[in-house]
């Protein structure tokens, strides 16, 4: 099994569990796909190859980050008197997923037997069909019934809006967003004409999911520009605080004056009039940062949190209430330091990789977990997506080929091979 492009099993495997990871439901409200798919595949390969799993150390970081949150949150139902078994039940299926997720990606790619492109394109396979799911649902609305069931939608459905194969507009939005800048970049960088069609198909679902997305998408366009520049330049410190800033930026300050005085038929405009309010929501942001921005009242609770989740929705702000900023140091933590040690593994061996295009692909995979943590940053403002089904998940996916390639690179160039 030395020449990848002879395994079809490897590719199809990769797939199921690429597409599980990300949009992966839970089947009559008990079976997870995404923990029981990866599992399975697991053990289909171990049984075509016994020494299919490789370790790696950043697993064992996987393993402690998860078990800390899980303990923080259990200490409080015990020791607090509070039962609330929502966020304990979604870290330890966390827990189980991204374990497997890493594994079986990791160990695929660090033996070499997929490579650079084909998981591209199957990354590309599995957007392209949920960007299809998308105008699916906008253009014949009577479908979304069947998939709201699977995916636990459970809001009004809205004229010409779409959820895709998520539990919000939002979710699949963010992800649909992230899915277009990564096609824009890769594009930048190959000039795949079929990058470039699939870059305007998944953009064009984002129009159909949010307006919020559409801002999301906007900016992570931009960074996408940005990045395909000067990758070593852009990840200096200043940058990524000059780039922070201005996303922060348009996303509280301009994308609320477009809301208002385009989207929102109280502020004056009727570009699209009746039509817009069916599909969007009104949205008056000074009630929404009074009701949703707030904090625990008491210094112990804004460092340790209360235990409990407020009727709010930003993810910062609930994960301040639930766990503190222990919790919510946590969490950024294990985000940057992902990012941070995925780019010191290539950092070793970017002197290594002498052509144009082994360079590129070491950008790419930096570019591509960047994004994800943008996204997550950005959209945690508004909604809660620290370790939230198919955000999570897709992360750590990025973080095992990340580092699979890495390393499968380093033995390349031990033994006098390169990429």
């Amino acid at each position: 099994m030395e020449n990848y492009k002879s395994r079809p099993l490897i590719t199809f495997v990769f797939f199921v569990g690429l597409f599980s990871a990300i949009y992966g439901p839970k089947v009559f409200g008990v079976l997870d796909l995404m923990v029981l798919v990866p599992f399975f595949l697991i053990v289909i390969l171990i049984s075509a190859s016994h020494n299919f799993i490789k370790a790696e150390k950043y697993l064992f970081f996987l393993i402690g980050i998860s078990s800390f949150i899980f303990f923080q949150l259990l200490a409080f139902n015990l020791f607090e008197n509070i039962n609330d078994p929502y966020f304990l039940l979604r870290t330890t299926r966390s827990f189980f997923s991204e374990i497997l997720i890493f594994i079986l990606f990791y160990s695929i790619t660090k033996r070499g037997w997929i490579s650079h492109k084909t998981v591209v394109d199957l990354i590309t396979i599995v957007f392209l069909i949920g960007a299809f799911v998308v105008y699916i649902q906008a253009f014949f609305p009577q479908t979304q019934s069947i998939f709201a069931g699977l995916w636990g939608f459970d809001k009004r459905f809205l004229y010409f809006r779409a959820f895709g194969m998520s539990a919000g507009y939002d979710t699949t939005g963010y992800l649909l967003s992230w899915a277009a800048a990564f096609l824009m970049l890769y594009w930048f960088r190959f000039r795949y004409t079929s990058s470039f069609l699939a870059f305007l198909f998944v953009a064009g679902a984002v129009m159909f999911t949010s307006r919020t997305s559409m801002v999301m998408l906007i900016a992570l366009c931009g960074l996408s520009v940005l990045l395909s520049k000067s990758y070593y330049k852009f990840f200096s410190f200043a940058n990524i605080i000059l780039i922070s800033t201005g996303v922060f930026f348009v996303y509280f300050f301009i994308y609320p004056v477009i809301a208002a005085s385009i989207f929102n038929n109280d502020g004056g405009a009727i570009i699209f009039g009746g039509v817009v309010n069916e599909r969007f929501a009104t949205t008056d942001i000074l009630k929404t940062v009074t009701h949703h921005y707030v904090v625990p009242d008491t210094l112990y609770g804004n460092l340790f949190g209360l235990g409990y989740s407020p009727k709010v929705d930003p993810g910062y702000f609930i994960t301040i209430f639930k766990g503190g900023g222990l919790l919510l140091g946590t969490f950024l933590f294990f985000y940057v330091f992902s990012l941070f040690y995925v780019y010191k593994s290539y950092k070793n061996i970017k002197h290594y990789a002498v052509s144009v295009s082994q360079r590129q692909w070491i950008e790419i995979w930096m570019a591509a977990i960047f994004l994800m943590l943008v996204v997550i940053v950005i959209g945690n403002f508004k909604n809660f997506y620290f370790f939230t089904r198919g955000f999570h998940e897709f992360f750590v996916f990025l973080i095992a080929v990340a580092l699979g390639f890495s390393h499968k690179a380093k033995i390349s160039i031990k033994d006098g091979a390169y990429l």
